[in-house]
């Protein structure tokens, strides 16, 4: 059985509505159909230009929906950004996945001694984290080490 909106095939929840429909009535608001992006069938960025299109073409006399297309575009516009740097991530961990680098778990111990060694053996910090596959702050620590 499905919602008692015009073309909404949700399954109905109370009061004969879907959940979005009988959201929308319940903010007293008159029942229009359900976006994709409330089904999740957009991605953050196509969400967004949504988001962006709606707020672009909504009457500026009705306070209400303008101030709903402001909420609107401003949490699409966050899902976005945080969607963006996710991806991001997952990138540099790739990149450091391919270069041999270690991506996840505890920083390995290093004597100030090793590092010593690996800096003069490989003329510098940066040489010296790749020989050692840590990054640079792990050499720096182990370097901070044996000055104190």
């Amino acid at each position: 059985m499905g919602c008692g909106f015009d073309s909404c095939d949700r399954p109905v929840e109370k009061g004969g509505l879907c959940a979005g429909h009988r959201k929308q009535k319940q903010r007293g608001g008159r029942l229009e159909p359900l976006n994709d992006a409330l089904a999740g069938r957009l991605t953050p960025a196509q969400n967004l230009h949504e988001a962006a299109m709606r707020l672009a073409d909504s009457d500026s006399e009705d306070d209400r929906a303008f101030s709903r297309n402001i909420d609107s575009h401003r949490k699409a516009a966050i899902t976005y950004a945080r969607h963006h740097q996710v991806v991001k991530t997952l990138e540099a961990f790739d990149r450091r996945r391919e270069a041999g680098l270690r991506v996840a778990g505890p920083a390995p111990k290093l004597s100030a001694a090793g590092a010593r060694a690996a800096v003069d053996e490989a003329g510098g910090i940066r040489a010296a984290a790749r020989l050692l596959k840590v990054s640079r702050n792990t050499v720096r620590a182990a370097l901070r080490r044996r000055l104190v």
